[in-house]
């Protein structure tokens, strides 16, 4: 089965996000749209739905890379209006259960270059062709690891 390709549609279901580790700070709808870019290995995510009441847009691209590359072959590189607004957050993993799985880091604090890294983990499962989640975790320079984000996604007919 080709991962990336079950994963073409339009989709729409549920983000939450989590500014702290014991509550949920926000729950929205969220619509999307994943297509293949050209003949290529990679496809292109792109999402819209709100944050606090303010809209909220981003772009992944998701692909395979078929090198022997140190980190494993799926990446993606990850902009929004939200987390990612000033940076391109570039990730690497490898399969995991139900699909794959990606480590990256960003700038703890966009204004200040010299403040430490975070690690952001996340975990696209597959739950069937018409159902798929996304699953982030925040990991705090002392290593400490919280969950971010996790958005679940319907296939929308």
């Amino acid at each position: 089965m080709d991962l990336l390709q079950t994963l073409v549609g339009k989709w729409e279901g549920t983000s939450r996000t989590w500014l702290r580790p014991d509550a949920v700070a926000d729950e929205t709808p969220i619509r999307a749209r994943i297509r293949r870019i050209g003949d290529t290995s990679f496809v292109l995510h792109e999402y819209d739905c709100t944050f606090a009441g303010e809209p909220r847009e981003g772009v992944e691209i998701v692909g395979l890379n078929l090198e022997d590359v140190e980190g494993g072959p799926f990446l993606s590189a990850w902009v929004d209006s939200f987390h990612m607004s000033r940076d391109v957050m570039l990730s690497r993993g490898g399969g995991a259960a139900g699909g794959f799985a990606g480590l990256g880091t960003y700038s703890g604090d966009a204004k200040n270059p010299s403040s430490p890294s975070w690690g952001w983990r996340s975990h696209l499962d597959l739950h069937d062709p018409n159902h798929f989640s996304i699953t982030a975790y925040n990991i705090s320079p002392e290593g400490q690891e919280t969950k971010a984000t996790e958005t679940i996604y319907t296939r929308r007919a």
